[in-house]
């Protein structure tokens, strides 16, 4: 994707920063210290598991409970959180990096190497803020939060599916078959009826129940674009169970989980990961530690939910119906879900906003929007002015050198997923990075032709005819 990236990379005790296009060489961004002092981890961990009550005590009868749930909660726990990582060069040179309001966001990822201590990567970076300018990093417009995996293998991109085909869902409970996780399981079938709605998604009848022999010959006989999970974990940060059903006491070795979900042919593309509550107020109870072994079963977006969701709010369970629809429309994962929390932040200034977790390696939509006729129809009847013309000029180019599919598919797919406000200017250099690239011979002429055709584009802007 052509998206700028700002990577946080955190180890034992230092933090180093890197930024540029995602697949070519990154230029250093800072670097220093981890301030581990154990007055500010202990206050860091003692409000996270405060968060895990929040819900608890809002739907409570306690005298005085919106003293206890003030949203400059959730400032403080940020601030402390950005005095861990960022109190240094890296936090400086991230500020100068965000983009103007108005210009496309910058991607920031957060990556912890394998050193790194468990309980730290357990923590809710989702919350970072940053105290000068008093703004959440997940919330902030010009940013894309995620969480990074490295693999051996380089990124997995996130496939499209055309617009003429559907994106399939599944839906899945995983929980104990008694009367207190009875509201988990119906808000997941409103969750269903919901869906109905949103064209061109295939929603079955949710799984209510872990069936590993049923989900695997779902999958196989199927195979799904979103994976949708409701569960419960439970452990110490780092070794977490995910209760599965069968023998014991039902709670498993998370690899049944992932083997299940990606042992047969193609993996799911995304894979939603929902907490119920278990355990009251227990912070390590989290699908969020599931999300790497996921990722390193090659799923290249994994969504995971670090709070439970009230269930009577079906509109925003698992983010919700607003959140599919999104993704139907041809949005890119991360926009989506930066988008989702803006709106969670909005409609009620609590801890939701935080909740979603997003690993992703390289951002990317699900579905492709419109085919390339279409894009060139709608695009040559709005008007030249701005990215419109651009895209339609680029479009014009591949359409003209009368590629076989799976030759312009890959190229065209790259130009429609070209940030709709990038300028003239960034696209040309976007393209001559292409050129640039190792390519094959045929691909290389096509970027050579969109760049001399946008060359041409500009000559006419500044003759003043478009």
């Amino acid at each position: 994707m052509t998206t700028y990236e700002f990577k946080i990379l955190i180890d034992r005790d230092r933090v180093k920063g890197e930024y540029g296009l995602p697949g070519y060489e990154q230029e250093p961004a800072g670097e220093g210290d981890l301030q581990l002092d154990p007055l500010t981890l202990e206050t860091v961990g003692l409000m996270n598991r405060w968060l895990s009550f929040w819900d608890r005590i809002d739907g409570s009868e306690i005298r005085r409970k919106e003293a206890l749930l003030q949203p400059i909660t959730l400032e403080v726990l940020g601030a402390h959180l950005w005095r861990l990582i960022l109190a240094n060069e890296v936090g400086q040179m991230l500020k100068q990096k965000i983009p103007k309001e108005g210009k496309p966001a910058l991607r920031l990822s957060i990556e912890f190497d394998e050193n790194a201590d468990a309980t730290l990567k357990g923590l809710p970076w989702e919350f970072l803020f940053e105290p000068e300018y008093r703004w959440f990093l997940a919330t902030k417009t010009e940013l894309l939060l995620t969480r990074y995996v490295t693999m051996e293998t380089g990124r997995d991109k996130v496939r499209q599916v055309g617009d003429k085909e559907k994106l399939r869902a599944l839906l899945i409970a995983a929980l104990p078959n008694d009367e207190k996780f009875a509201a988990h399981r119906e808000a997941l079938w409103n969750l269903r009826t919901a869906l109905k709605d949103v064209a061109n998604l295939e929603v079955p009848d949710p799984l209510t129940v872990w069936d590993q022999s049923e989900i695997s010959a779902a999958l196989e006989a199927k195979p799904y674009h979103i994976v949708h999970v409701v569960g419960i974990c439970r452990g110490v940060p780092g070794k977490p169970e995910i209760y599965l059903g069968g023998q014991g006491d039902g709670f498993h070795d998370p690899a049944q989980f992932v083997n299940c979900l990606t042992r047969k042919g193609t993996p799911p593309r995304l894979v939603i990961l929902q907490l119920c509550d278990y355990v009251d107020g227990d912070a390590t109870e989290n699908f969020e530690r599931l999300a790497p072994a996921l990722i390193k079963r090659r799923v290249p977006a994994v969504l995971a939910l670090q709070y439970a969701a009230r269930v009577g709010q079906a509109e925003h369970i698992g983010l919700g119906k607003q959140f599919y629809q999104s993704l139907i429309d041809g949005e890119l994962i991360g926009a989506a879900v930066q988008a989702s929390r803006r709106r969670l932040q909005d409609d009620h200034p609590d801890r939701r906003f935080g909740t979603p977790v997003l690993y992703l390696q390289e951002d990317g939509a699900l579905r492709r929007p419109l085919p390339s006729a279409e894009v060139v129809k709608s695009t040559a009847g709005s008007g030249t002015s701005g990215a419109l013309t651009i895209r339609k000029s680029l479009i014009d180019v591949v359409d003209s050198q009368q590629l076989k599919d799976d030759q312009m598919q890959p190229i065209l797919g790259w130009v429609i997923d070209l940030d709709q406000h990038y300028e003239l200017a960034e696209v040309k250099n976007l393209v001559k990075e292409k050129m640039l690239a190792p390519l094959d011979k045929t691909s290389r002429r096509v970027y050579i032709a969109m760049f001399t055709a946008l060359g041409r584009l500009e000559q006419e802007r500044g003759n003043g005819q478009s």
